[in-house]
């Protein structure tokens, strides 16, 4: 799902700062987007990221993977991320 040719990313403090290169638009995650992102970055499927996060941090399974659904749909709408 990441863009890997086009979008550039670095740890900032306790989140990740995103960087579009083709547009120059930037986005920031917070630790659990950050978390997120590692998990993306490392080709994780989004039903594995949803159990992991669920289980880290004690929340329903449905809540994580609607939450997990809208950050994927933002950072494809800023570029950052391609495919389904």
């Amino acid at each position: 799902l990441i863009d890997k040719k086009n979008v550039v990313w670095k740890k900032a403090g306790d989140g990740i700062v995103l960087l579009n290169v083709d547009t120059g638009c930037y986005f920031t995650l917070d630790p659990l987007g950050g978390r997120i992102w590692e998990m993306l970055a490392a080709d994780r499927h989004e039903g594995q990221i949803v159990k992991e996060i669920a289980r880290q941090y004690g929340v329903e399974e449905q809540r994580v993977a609607e939450n997990l659904g809208d950050l994927i749909r933002e950072l494809k709408k800023e570029g950052l991320l391609t495919g389904k």
